[in-house]
């Protein structure tokens, strides 16, 4: 029971290391795309940051396939560098190492389904909300803490910040489309999702355009900004679950429930064929080798697959032809798999 126990606790070790290592990446790759580097990082980072974790869900029922691939290939790298294969073989039967794999592998697939049915979908409905807001907000940068920008719109240079009301003290003000200055003592900010409102108090408004040239002095100047793109949410595949998508009359919908199941059936022959990637008892020379034939076989398999996709999405080939394609491209990866690399 210990080895049992042993083998099931290193497997789920080496794919949750390295889920959490790829997830770390390509969130950072999320967060550095998303964010536009022309606004403030200290105002929007931590929107951001917010923003995409809701997409972290989807990302690893993408990702989940290849990682239980590498975590099962740096698993068997170990149990044969430490000479475990030799030892677990001789108290356990392939039998009795799939058996217990079993387990372990029925819980990978019920959170398979559970978070691509139940969790990525709420999550992905959060960050497409999340994401209108974040795009219909105003984007101001901040830099030095003494500037305030809004591209190509206005440029704000300020002496201090009152902390009581946030109002800025001593500025001096660029208004890009209108080609005037505007110096005054104070000035006052508000803003929301359609526009921002600049209230300029005690100060001198210059204007240096070609055809008018002016020196003016206010007690008070009220500038507005208005957004001029408000943008909307639209429902795509990802919004709904397979059975919403099953049911909807847009045939591109069903389409998207198709290839989940596809999906579904590749993965559960990632997670058959990785006990066997586990267990491969070979000579240190083979093993970056066999890797790399596993790695095509799989890589393979999942580019026909996109393949058909793309075929069946343009109309060229049926549903049920789609089907059984698919069926006869992954049970020919499985058996080739098995053929070349049975237990040893």
């Amino acid at each position: 029971m210990k080895i049992k126990n042993y083998i099931i606790l290193n497997q789920t070790k080496y794919i949750v290391l390295i889920l959490s290592t790829f997830l770390l990446i390509i969130w950072l790759a999320q967060i550095i795309k998303f964010l536009d580097f022309g606004n403030s990082v200290s105002i929007q980072l931590y929107k951001v940051i917010e923003i995409t974790s809701y997409l972290i869900p989807n990302l690893i029922n993408t990702i989940l396939p290849i990682i239980i691939f590498i975590s099962s290939c740096f698993y068997n790298r170990h149990l044969n560098s430490t000479n475990e294969i030799t030892i677990i073989s001789l108290y356990l039967s392939p039998r009795d190492i799939f058996k217990y794999s079993t387990l372990l592998y029925l819980a990978f697939i019920s959170f398979y389904i559970a978070n691509g049915e139940i969790m990525s979908v709420e999550s992905y409905n959060k960050f497409k909300v999340k994401e209108i807001e974040f795009r219909n907000n105003f984007k101001i940068q901040s830099i030095n803490n003494n500037q305030i920008t809004i591209p190509e719109k206005i440029n704000l240079f300020y002496e201090s910040k009152n902390k009581e009301d946030g109002s800025l003290q001593n500025v001096i003000t660029f208004i890009i489309e209108e080609e005037l200055v505007i110096k005054s003592k104070e000035v006052q900010i508000n803003r929301n999702n359609q526009q921002i409102n600049f209230t300029f108090l005690d100060g001198n408004r210059i204007v240096a355009k070609r055809d008018e040239k002016s020196f003016t002095k206010f007690d008070k100047i009220e500038y507005t900004i208005k957004q001029n793109k408000v943008h909307k949410i639209s429902l795509g595949k990802e919004n709904f679950n397979t059975i919403n998508l099953l049911r909807s009359k847009d045939d591109g919908f069903i389409k998207s429930a198709h290839r989940k199941i596809i999906d579904l059936l590749f993965f559960i022959i990632i997670l058959i064929s990785s006990v066997k990637i586990i267990f491969l008892n070979q000579k240190e020379v083979n093993t970056i080798f066999n890797y790399l034939i596993l790695l095509i076989i799989i890589l393979s398999t999942f580019i026909i697959i996109s393949l058909l996709s793309n075929v069946y999405n343009n109309n060229i080939i049926s549903s049920i032809s789609y089907f059984l394609l698919n069926i006869t491209v992954i049970t020919m990866s499985h058996f080739g798999l098995n053929k070349k690399y049975a237990y040893t």
